[in-house]
């Protein structure tokens, strides 16, 4: 039963279904459903804010109601930018959350977690049993847990484990992808342990990975079934990274040689959604579809690593892994290898293949002592299925107990592909019909993918002083391309592959070294001068279908689109590299085509680049198995009309003065009309041109219509050139110039300016010239008018009037009298546009004044002193300084408000005072003219009479 998916967001309900929804099967119901508004958490960094959302995606059995899985809270980020996205929680943020984009923009350049930067290899462990409890710091953005933000809990490790699982993967995805999960979550959480810190182990949100309070019955079955394992290498755990979607190939880390590059197809065409580093967590979800097991999984995602179990485990765990990554599983051997762990020695091990027909064939038997390599499968020329084969391994210890470990599957059809293609040899349309006629079974449907004319010979390569072309009788032209252990061949380098497609690079090669288990050369495909990788696959010598002879070998890869609309053209410089490692190797040619597809639909549609003439291109087939047909060249001949499209419009003699639509009629040559695929940008002559506007498609039939523009994005000028662009429905566009329009839509733009600039308070100190500018790109500004008026009342009136209007015009007048001034200018020009701003300002030209009063009297040892100041405008505050006999200068009172003081001195001491005003204007006057005070002995002589 299919799933139905029912979705009640009352905020960003546009972000709600995109990563939970794709992958949730069975008889299930997916709600989100908000019983209270909605609360955020907000946390910036470098410009981006992660905010946390009560939303509780829900899974519920859609018979009885029963909530079966409710997750965390929602991860969004916005940023100042403008994008808006989503954060799958999980270990995949790390410290580093990537955007989700609801756009065509091309992707983020990808961020480093913080894990990686003092990630080591290895650790040294002296005991190797598991952690049993984990301390964990609850974070305040987590909003699934009743805790107190900065609580620190000390859970059991396998509960750990269970309360995670369901928030980092939904319950609903095949157990064997869960199960991986979840050892990968283990191995990740024991890696944290390792690291010792002080206060805590992990956290329970995104920087580590999300912990909640709720279990579930599938999530608990996958932790019990994984119960202590891990992924170790070199004898300790790894850091088992992992995101929403890694994207072909994983990212990979030099100094951690299990974090390295793999192709992952099954996401070829994919835009990474995560670091993409380790596991991808869509990744496992489409291959345990596929039928891989967790440990097939997890031996993919973590390269050159071992499975671990506690030494209490019953039994062996682990499994047989798949002999190539993809269905191209045609070789001349299989190498046998186990991702497996013995709690205690085996005696004995027995591969056996098995065919869907009931056949089946004894691979090979090994007895003590037994390794994860068990060696090389060559299976006889005769031993062959459209089916998968698949291949089981039992193991026995000495007591002679059995069990059965992970099975793989291996393809092995060795009938060859047949097809027949037949397409129209001559075409107005770039897009034309490919008729196919399979002559095999339904069940083994051919697969075939198209290249314009993209190979290049041996000739196209460079190698660094090593290697040379070499007549060859097997190769195509009779010239290969001999590279020696460690040579590298660069290039071909091309920019002709159109973004937005999925590929697969052939490789023709062939070796000596067809008995070499290990790898004997390396293939990849980058842009970027070798900076971005974006396919990559390993050959072994058993890969090789004999000494010398010539196979084709796939990398797949995926190039991303570019924006949207005209400036829409985005071009990779892709490099094919091919790497000698352990043996020598001979290079013929590399031929690129579309990823191979079923034949889906009939006729499958090809879609050629526009260019008028002869095409020539080549079709590949290949089978599920690997086999490759021989190339089948097409021709085709594109006539491609010239123009391909016509724009006609009215341009008027007079100048447009107001807002208003402008027409044109567009016509087709030969292909309908696509309403949306029409732009416009303007520009005044002599200047660049603007971004692109889209165009509005009225009375439109197949091949004709009329498209409008609203001429408020024009800017003013006595030649404005507006152009054109469309695209048809064939792919075909056309650009068009039209003008010189003259516009004048908007009144004369003024700006004022000063001869001088205000102080800090805004004030202007000195006598000043203003200056009023108007410019006006369209007809010419006319006239300038200044209204001046001060707070003393007075009104001054300037203006300046032209009898020609200019594109600019100047009017300056005085401003010399203190005071508040209020300005007001107006502009117009020839079309009665006006324009009118007020403005604001100060002037004071003087300094405050100020003096100080002494006392009438003096009799005591204090006294009073005044002091007054003068001004214009307002003043704010007074400095007094004080002189003791003749000792200098010193404060006494500083930016008071204060007009008198009283000040204590001593018998016989003489006193000198002085002032200086401060006024709003920023003003420090000049000191006062000194008072002098002499302070008598009196008042002792007055003490002693009081005895």
């Amino acid at each position: 039963m299919s799933t139905v998916a029912a979705v009640h967001i009352r905020r960003f309900l546009v972000l709600g279904t995109v990563f939970l929804l794709p992958f949730l099967f069975g008889q299930a119901l997916l709600t989100r459903a908000l019983e209270q508004p909605v609360g955020f958490g907000a946390k910036e960094d470098q410009g981006v804010i992660t905010e946390t959302v009560d939303l509780h995606p829900r899974l519920l059995d859609p018979h009885t109601g029963q909530v079966l899985w409710e997750g965390p809270g929602l991860t969004y980020l916005t940023s100042r930018e403008g994008w808006l996205s989503w954060v799958p929680t999980g270990a995949e943020t790390d410290g580093c959350a990537r955007p989700l984009n609801f756009t065509s923009a091309p992707e983020p350049a990808p961020c480093e977690p913080p894990s990686l930067r003092h990630a080591q290899p290895t650790h040294v462990l002296t005991d190797t049993t598991p952690p049993q409890t984990i301390r964990v710091l609850h974070s305040p953005h987590n909003r699934c847990r009743d805790a107190v933000p900065g609580q620190i809990d000390i859970i059991p490790f396998e509960e750990y484990v269970a309360r995670v699982l369901p928030a980092e993967m939904p319950p609903g995805w095949p157990m064997e992808a869960l199960k991986a999960q979840a050892i990968a979550i283990r191995t990740y959480a024991w890696y944290q342990i390792l690291q010792a810190r002080p206060d805590y182990d992990v956290t329970d949100w995104t920087d580590y990975q999300v912990m909640c309070d709720v279990r579930y019955a599938r999530t608990d079955t996958a932790v019990q079934a994984t119960r202590g394992q891990a992924v170790f290498f070199k004898h300790a755990p790894i850091l088992a990274m992992y995101s929403a979607d890694n994207g072909h190939p994983t990212r990979g880390v030099d100094w951690l040689p299990y974090l390295t590059p793999v192709p992952d197809p099954v996401r070829l065409t994919a835009t990474r959604l995560g670091h993409g580093y380790g596991l991808s967590q869509r990744g496992a979800y489409l291959w345990a579809l596929r039928g891989w097991n967790a440990y097939q999984i997890l031996a993919h995602y973590y390269p050159h690593t071992t499975l671990f179990l506690p030494q209490d485990a019953g039994e062996p765990a682990g499994s047989l892994l798949p002999p190539e990554l993809e269905d191209m599983t045609l070789g001349r051997a299989y190498p046998l290898r186990l991702f497996a762990a013995f709690p205690r020695a085996l005696q004995a091990l027995t591969v056996t293949a098995h065919t869907a027909e009931g056949a089946s064939l004894t691979v090979l038997t090994r007895t003590a002592p037994i390794s994860t390599w068990l060696g090389v499968w060559a299976p006889p020329s005769t031993f062959s299925s459209p089916h998968p084969i698949t291949l089981t391994v039992q193991v026995a210890d000495a007591t002679g107990q059995r069990w059965t470990l992970g099975e793989a599957h291996v393809w092995r059809d060795l009938r060859p592909p047949g097809m027949t293609l037949t397409w129209p040899m001559h075409t107005v349309n770039p897009t034309f019909p490919i008729t196919v006629v399979a002559h095999t079974p339904p069940e083994r449907p051919p697969r075939f993918g198209v290249g314009d004319d993209w190979r290049w010979e041996e000739s196209a390569f460079y190698h660094r002083n090593r290697g040379a072309v070499v007549n060859d009788p097997a190769a195509w032209d009779g010239k290969a391309l001999a590279l020696p252990p460690g040579a590298i061949a660069y290039g071909p380098y091309t920019s002709i592959l159109p973004a937005g497609r999925a590929y697969r690079a052939w490789f023709r090669l062939s070796t000596q070294a067809i008995s070499r288990t290990e790898e004997v050369v390396f293939l990849d495909v980058v842009d970027n001068n070798g900076q971005t990788l974006r396919g990559l696959r390993s050959l072994r010598g058993i890969e090789f279908p004999g000494p010398g002879e010539y196979r084709e070998y796939p990398v797949d890869f995926y190039l991303p689109p570019g924006p949207d609309g005209p400036d829409s053209h985005i071009s990779y410089t892709v490099e094919f590299r091919t790497h000698a490692l352990a043996a020598g190797v001979r290079l013929d040619r590399v031929l690129v085509t579309s990823y191979p597809w079923e034949k889906q639909e009939n006729p499958t549609h090809w879609r050629l680049p526009v260019r008028d003439g002869v095409h020539h291109l080549v079709a590949k087939q290949t089978t599920r198995t690997g086999l490759v047909g021989p190339d089948v060249p097409l021709t085709v001949t594109l006539h491609v009309p010239h123009p391909a499209m016509t724009f006609t419009t009215y341009v008027p003699d007079d100048w447009i003065t107001a807002r208003r639509t402008v027409t044109w009629s567009v016509t087709t040559a030969v292909a309908p009309i696509r309403e949306d695929e029409f732009f416009y940008r303007v520009r005044r002559a002599g200047e660049p041109w603007s971004r692109w506007y889209a165009m509005t498609a009225r009375a439109l039939s197949p091949r004709t219509g009329v498209l409008q523009v609203d001429t408020g994005t024009w800017p003013d000028g006595d030649a404005v050139f507006v152009e054109v662009f469309g695209r048809d429905a064939f792919f075909y566009s056309e650009k068009a110039t039209f003008g010189p329009y003259r516009v004048d839509q908007n009144p004369p733009e003024l700006t004022l300016t000063f001869s001088s600039q205000p102080n800090e308070r805004g004030w202007y100190t000195a006598p000043l010239t203003a200056q009023v500018t108007g410019q006006d790109m369209g007809i010419g500004v006319e006239r300038i008018t200044a209204y001046v008026a001060t707070s003393a009342g007075t009104r001054d009136v300037y203006r300046t009037i032209t009898l020609r209007p200019q594109p600019m015009l100047s009017l300056g007048f005085p401003l010399q009298v203190e005071g508040h001034y209020t300005i007001t200018v107006t502009g117009r020009d020839a079309l009665t546009h006006t324009r009118e701003f007020s403005t604001h300002l100060a002037l004071d030209t003087t300094p405050p004044r100020a003096r100080v009063y002494p006392p009438a009297r003096v009799r005591t040892t204090w006294f009073k002193v005044r002091w007054q100041g003068w001004d214009l405008h307002r003043i704010v505050g007074y400095d007094v300084e004080v002189e003791v006999n003749g000792q200098g200068w010193r404060r006494w009172l500083w930016n008071t408000s204060r007009t008198w003081a009283i000040y204590s001195a001593r018998p016989g001491q003489v006193i000198r005072l002085r002032v200086r005003a401060r006024d709003e204007a920023g003003w420090v006057g000049p000191w006062s003219d000194p008072i002098a005070i002499s302070v008598p002995y009196v008042a002792y002589l007055a003490h002693l009479g009081d005895w």
